[in-house]
C-alpha cells in the first residue's frame, strides 16, 4: 500500500507448493523484510522472513508455535519480535540469531 498514491501494488511471495495459510503480516520498521505468520492445516504455525530489496525472496522460515500464528509485532530498534499464536503462548524471538529466546503464557 502506497499511503501517498493511495495505491496498491499486489506481491507475489515465494510460498508454491505451501499448505501454509497467512493470518498476519508485517513490515519489520527498518521496512526491509517482510514477516508473514500463519501456518499448516492442522499442524504447526510458521513466520516466514522475505527479503524485500531481493523482490521478496524467502530468506528464513521459523517454526513459531504449535497451533496457527496470529500475531507478529517488532521492537522499534528492530531486533526483537514478538509472536502470538494459537497455542495461547507468546513467542520472544532474538531477530539476529533468529531463535525464540522466551515463551510467555499459560
Amino acid at each position: 500500500w502506497h499511503i501517498d498514491r493511495r495505491t496498491m501494488k499486489p506481491v507475489k511471495l515465494g510460498l508454491d507448493g505451501s499448505e501454509d495459510k497467512i493470518s498476519t503480516l508485517a513490515y519489520s520498521p527498518k521496512g526491509d523484510h517482510l514477516f508473514v505468520g500463519g501456518g499448516e492445516p492442522g499442524g504447526h504455525g510458521t513466520v516466514k522472513l522475505f527479503d524485500v530489496k531481493e523482490k521478496y525472496t524467502l530468506v528464513h522460515s521459523l517454526v513459531a508455535h504449535t497451533g496457527n500464528v496470529y500475531g507478529v509485532a517488532f521492537s522499534p530498534d528492530s531486533k526483537w519480535m514478538g509472536t502470538g499464536g494459537g497455542d495461547a503462548l507468546v513467542g520472544i524471538w532474538d531477530l539476529k540469531e533468529l531463535a525464540c529466546v522466551r515463551t510467555v503464557g499459560r
